[in-house]
């Protein structure tokens, strides 16, 4: 197994924003795959509730359970691509409020079984959407 991915960013919202924007399928849409129009999501962000973010014309998916859900603070979660052989990786996002503006966003992403070609996939596409979420515009 290899290190975990940690990956922080500052976001120039107050910490319910941020949150809303992570947990919330309206929040999700505006920064999370905008690329592939059709993406859905479905997301309930409480303990024991399931989500799935998959889209067609991307060709990919991602499901999982959540297992902490601390408003405003702390998700904890299973990480599952849609893949023949899925392997349940497990993610935690910590938001800490830096100042009554900004909020400090970090993930923390747990690779079961990483090769280093998707060790370095995850590292790219978590720090896409994450400057996606740190360059959004009301």
């Amino acid at each position: 197994m290899t290190d975990p991915i940690v990956i922080t960013r500052h976001v120039a919202r107050p910490a319910h924003e941020v949150w809303r924007l992570c947990t919330t399928a309206t929040g999700l849409s505006r920064w999370w795959w905008p690329i592939y129009p059709d993406t859905t999501y479905e997301f309930d962000a409480r303990p024991r509730r399931h989500y799935s973010i998959r889209s067609q014309a991307g060709e990919v998916g991602v499901t999982g359970d959540f297992f902490v859900v601390e408003p405003c603070s702390e998700l904890e979660f299973s990480w599952v691509w849609d893949e023949p052989d899925p392997i349940s990786d497990h993610v935690r996002v910590v938001l800490v409020g830096r100042d009554a503006a900004t909020t400090e966003l970090t993930v923390t992403h747990t690779m079961v079984e990483p090769s280093p070609e998707s060790h370095l996939e995850h590292v790219t596409e978590w720090n896409e959407v994450l400057d996606r979420l740190a360059a959004l515009k009301d």
